[in-house]
């Protein structure tokens, strides 16, 4: 048996699966009794908990995958400027060698 722990719900703050310990008389009733059910973590290991544990475990992982893809999202866009900064910079180098870029004409 484990419960999900997750305070504040916030997400920076820690999260973790905490195992739980039980009569296993009380493990088989909540089983058979549909008030616990198979998780399998991100590692592959299966434990038994409650539904209500799942559902703050899986807004986690939904705020960590948004979180990855602002971040992809912004980085890209840094990218991007960068790359319009070079090229501004490539074609002012390139009318200044031309002698277009000091105002002096002729």
């Amino acid at each position: 048996m484990a419960r999900y722990i997750w305070s504040p719900r916030a997400l920076k703050a820690k999260a973790k699966w905490e195992h739980v310990t039980c009569p296993l008389q009380d493990a088989i009733t909540w089983i058979l009794a549909g008030r616990v059910q198979a998780h399998t973590g991100a590692t592959g290991v299966v434990w038994w908990t409650a539904p209500a544990y799942e559902d703050p475990a899986v807004a986690r992982a939904r705020l960590e995958a948004e979180a990855e893809a602002l971040e992809r999202v912004a980085a890209a866009e840094r990218r991007r400027q960068d790359a319009e900064r070079r090229a501004a910079a490539a074609a002012q180098r390139h009318r200044d060698a031309a002698g277009t870029g000091t105002g002096a004409g002729g």
